[in-house]
Formats: structure tokens, sequence, C-alpha cells
């Protein structure tokens, strides 16, 4: 069994730009991205989880889960599983529809892969060039650097700490264009995962992952606790 996770717990989606917070309220954001028509009864998933900064209240609809703050908005999904990634697409190009005048400066799909019990050959890796390590007691290693891919950049991140081994990906894009956000949406997710876990297999061998996730995919139980909740008729 392997000992590498991909921990599918942090927000998988980050877009930059300006937004107003207040509007986010989760009957907002059920009937207006989620399309969930008014008058309807959302089955909302409430959960404490931590995000950028500590924790916060979430509230998983179709296993999507919104934080907006005045100048980012991140995305968490209970599971990678093919339906949750379909509604979080669904999700942020909606967005980009209903908001068409909002300013955005970024978009960024983030995966972070943990091996808490690495091989010798793996942490070898992290050795200096200079060999420092053999005259201190060393508890933080991090490696970081910046490539181009495919219409954006990838922010590539390792780092030891006191013996737990983390890849962080930051596949990042700045279209200028609403329109280009809502075309770089659709399989984001998969094709990054995909891309990681053949950078992490050619440099590292790690060939195979776990993924932790709030769901728990056998039982298919989730963190949390269902409420379900009506939408208002409104004018908004």
């Amino acid at each position: 069994m392997t000992a590498l996770k991909l921990d599918a717990r942090p927000p998988v989606i980050a877009i930059v730009g300006a937004f107003n917070p207040a509007i986010f309220n989760p009957l907002w954001v059920a009937h207006h991205l989620h399309g969930f028509p008014k008058g309807a009864e959302v089955t909302m998933l409430e959960a404490m989880a931590e995000v950028p900064g500590g924790l916060a209240p979430l509230t998983f609809i179709e296993g999507v889960a919104l934080t907006v703050s005045a100048s980012r908005l991140d995305a968490i999904v209970l599971s990678h599983e093919a339906p949750r990634l379909a509604a979080l697409e669904k999700v942020l190009i909606k967005l980009v529809e209903v908001l068409p005048h909002t300013p955005l400066r970024g978009l960024g799909c983030n995966l972070q892969f943990v091996d808490d019990d690495p091989s010798d050959t793996l942490l070898a890796f992290f050795n200096s060039p200079e060999g420092i390590e053999g005259d201190f007691t060393t508890h933080d290693r991090q490696f970081s650097v910046q490539l181009d891919i495919e219409g954006g950049i990838l922010n590539f991140n390792r780092a030891e700490i006191n013996g737990t081994v983390r890849f962080g990906f930051n596949y990042h894009y700045s279209p200028s264009e609403p329109e280009e956000y809502a075309a770089i949406i659709p399989d984001l997710v998969n094709k990054s995962r995909e891309h990681a876990s053949k950078l992490l297999a050619a440099l590292y061998g790690l060939n195979e992952f776990e993924t932790i996730s709030y769901m728990k995919i056998s039982e298919q139980e989730a963190v949390g606790v269902e409420t379900a909740n009506p939408i208002v008729e409104s004018n908004h």
C-alpha cells in the first residue's frame, strides 16, 4: 500500500478577483449557480473545514462549497468523484455567466500530495548539493520552481517537514476575458491531476496514490450535518 495520498480536502479551485461576499449566501448559490428553481427544497451539508486562514463553516450543495472574500473565491469538493467535479464545473462556469462584470484576475487548480512515510530514496531528493544537512538538525527542506505549461504556469513546490513529504501543484491561468475562464474550467481538475501524477511518477517513481476526501467513498457518508432548505422567492 502506497504512503502517498492526494489530499482532496483543501480548496481545489481558486479564482482571484473582486467579489461581493454578501451575495454568496447558500440559497443564492443554490438558485443562481446550481440552477435550483425558486421554491425548490435544496439539501445542504453543513461542515467545519480547514481553509486558508483557519477553520471556516462550509455549506456543501451537490458536493460543492464556496468560500468568498472580497478578493478571492475558493471552491471545495466533498470528493474527486465524477459527479462532484461535474457539479464544481457547472457552478464555476455559471459564476462567470451570472456575474459577467466581476473583475477576474486569475484562476488556479491546486493539488496537494502527502507522504507521511517516505522512503529513503525519496528523502534523498531533499538533500542539498552543499550537504549542509550533515552539520545541523534539519526541520524543513523546501524547493519551489515555476514552469511554463500550455496556456498557463505551474507553480511546483516540494517540501520535507519533520519527516513528512509534501508536493504542491498550483496550475495558474490568467485569461483576460470571462469567456476564457469558462473555457478553461471543464475537466481542469482531471487534467491537472493527470499531469501531476505523471510528474510524480517520472521524477520520483511515485506511481500510485490514495485520495483523502471529506466523503468516505466506500460508505457514501459525509462529515457534517445535512439540512433541507427551501429557496425563498425573491427579486435577486
